[in-house]
């Protein structure tokens, strides 16, 4: 069967925005099951210790320059069943992600929450695949098509 570069693209952003979900996925659901010991107010590195450390570095600055320099939704709130709403929070959007629904929106709210939890918890997310999921869940913000193939 000989395929039309439309057919292609639209094959080819299918199967890819499918297996970005499940990465996403994986990757909300491995946070979650280790985010007390991680993260949580009595793990090794708190959320909630960074997130002060930003207020006092920043103070009335925090929305104008604090956003830019330590860029996460956490920073107004990060209390442990905030940080384990956000795992629910991505979780669920992975699922919607997966079945294609509002794919722009989504994978803009994907990437802003992984990114809000890389922020945070700094040396637990420097690896290479981290920044990979950051970088194609970027790029798939704009890899859906606007209409249906």
């Amino acid at each position: 069967m000989r395929w039309k570069s439309d057919d292609t693209y639209c094959f080819a952003s299918f199967w890819f925005l499918r297996i970005l979900g499940l990465a996403y996925l994986s990757a909300f659901l491995s946070l979650w099951v280790q985010l007390d010991g991680l993260i949580g107010s009595r793990g090794i590195l708190p959320a909630q210790d960074f997130i002060e450390a930003v207020r006092n570095l920043f103070g009335d600055r925090l929305l104008t320059e604090g956003i830019w320099a330590a860029p996460s939704v956490f920073l107004f709130g990060s209390s442990d069943s905030v940080l384990h709403w956000g795992c629910a929070l991505g979780s669920f959007l992975s699922g919607l992600f997966i079945i294609g629904f509002a794919p722009n929106l989504t994978a803009l709210a994907l990437w802003i929450l992984y990114l809000s939890f890389t922020t945070v918890a700094g040396t637990f997310f420097g690896f290479q695949w981290d920044n990979l999921l950051l970088e194609m869940g970027f790029l798939a913000i704009f890899l859906p098509p606007l209409r249906v193939c």
